[in-house]
């Protein structure tokens, strides 16, 4: 016959070790508190709390005139459990988004902890998304998308000896973007979508591919975000903006003509449906170039800036300033735009090694782009971070570049910068 032992947890192991210590006693002494005290000390209860525990039982041992060892793990339940219960409950604050930031030795039950709190704030109908921080130790990041799986929520996560800070922030930019609700997104008509869109065969493959890094958390949740918004359109308001950008081409040409509810395309190849003959600009937080999904910003004075729709930037823009995004596609058939280059820039990470700049630049020598800057730095853990600004044709000419560049020796990841 097989014995199944249940896992026991905190207080079960605790619990344990003080009846081991109590049934190994027929009488009480200062042995057996001095073992108690030992035990608690062991089981990383900390010294303040296990000194104050252990003069309030000596306190009670005395004062009761207890002789029998088995009251001992009684009174020691009571004095821990008012310590911990004092009759209060913690309320969660309300602001948006809370964060919670989870700490501890190795082996503690970090990861599991985060996991149960999440499916409980999920089963609250509140929107959780986790964060791997834990850059350091190895397959952290990979635990952590297991328990985001089984509760069903969004993790954010970097490759092994990313700056821990880094994941933080994407974390809290994404959390922010846009006032998503996750569940609302999570939808299997969006999941679709976006399984084919990037050409996987499930919606498990394409959470894979976010796991393992192929595939970016912020493409995933704008695409289904996308989706979701052509099924709740949102009127846009801000007319005056629009006006004022209309009014003055109108003026600048002379022209009294409505120039609202037209297209409009412009000379860098982009179509803004809205507006008619306003300034369109890219801009330089995010570099969109042919092929990215993209959007408009209503500017004042400035016309229209271009940003793609993953840029942090237009993600976590105020509400007020979200009625000011426009619709804006690329129109680059035309002749006017043919052989017409855009800056973009990318960061490239890799274990620092003799060479690794060198083989680099071959990468983009090869490919027949120049380019434009290129910085590099190293942090303590010899991990290089290399920032390059070049321009290209399309997004397949990056993508292309950004496969060739994977291949390089120690380089441990490419990707685009996002604002």
């Amino acid at each position: 016959m097989s014995i199944t032992e249940k896992k026991m947890g905190f207080f079960g192991r605790l619990s344990q070790k003080i009846s081991d210590v109590i049934l190994a006693r027929t009488k009480i002494d200062d042995n057996m508190i001095d073992d108690l005290e030992e035990v608690l000390i062991t089981s990383d209860i900390g010294m303040d709390t296990t000194v104050k525990i252990m003069d309030e039982l000596r306190d009670v041992v005395e004062k009761k005139e207890i002789t029998e060892p088995s009251y001992v793990k009684r009174e020691l339940k009571r004095i821990v459990s008012e310590l911990i219960d004092k009759g209060e409950r913690m309320d969660m604050s309300q602001d948006y988004p809370l964060v919670i930031l989870m700490i501890g030795i190795n082996g503690g039950g970090k990861t599991t902890t985060i996991g149960k709190l999440a499916h409980r704030l999920k089963k609250e109908g509140k929107t959780v998304m986790l964060a791997a921080a834990d850059t350091f130790r190895a397959a952290a990041g990979e635990q952590l998308a297991i328990w985001g799986e089984r509760v069903g929520v969004n993790v954010v996560r970097h490759g092994e000896g990313a700056d821990p800070s880094a994941v933080i922030y994407d974390a809290i930019q994404s959390a922010k973007a846009k006032g998503i609700n996750y569940a609302d997104i999570n939808k299997p008509e969006y999941q679709a979508k976006v399984v084919r869109k990037y050409g996987f065969h499930s919606w498990n493959d394409c959470l894979a591919a976010v796991g393992h890094g192929g595939l970016k958390e912020g493409q995933v949740i704008t695409r289904m975000y996308e989706e979701y918004k052509k099924d709740h359109p949102i009127v846009v308001t801000d007319d005056d903006i629009l006006a004022e950008n209309a009014g003055a081409n109108r003026d600048a040409k002379g022209d009294n003509q409505p120039t609202l509810d037209r297209k409009h395309k412009s000379k860098n190849g982009i179509t803004v449906n809205g507006l008619f003959d306003v300034s369109v600009r890219f801009s330089k937080c995010c570099s969109p170039v042919p092929g990215d999904e993209i959007v408009g910003f209503v500017t004042r004075g400035r016309g229209v800036s271009i940003h793609r729709t993953d840029c942090i930037n237009m993600m976590n823009l105020p509400e007020i300033d979200k009625r000011r995004l426009i619709e804006a596609e690329w129109s680059i058939d035309g002749e006017e735009n043919a052989g017409g280059l855009y800056l973009t820039e990318i960061n490239i990470y890799g274990n620092n090694r003799k060479g690794l700049l060198v083989d680099i630049s071959r990468i983009f020598t090869e490919s027949d782009i120049d380019i434009n800057t290129i910085n590099s730095k190293t942090n303590k853990q010899g991990v290089a971070t290399i920032n390059v600004t070049f321009r290209v044709r399309t997004k397949d000419d990056l993508r292309g570049l950004v496969e060739k560049l994977r291949q390089v020796e120690s380089v441990v990841d490419v990707e685009r910068t996002t604002g």
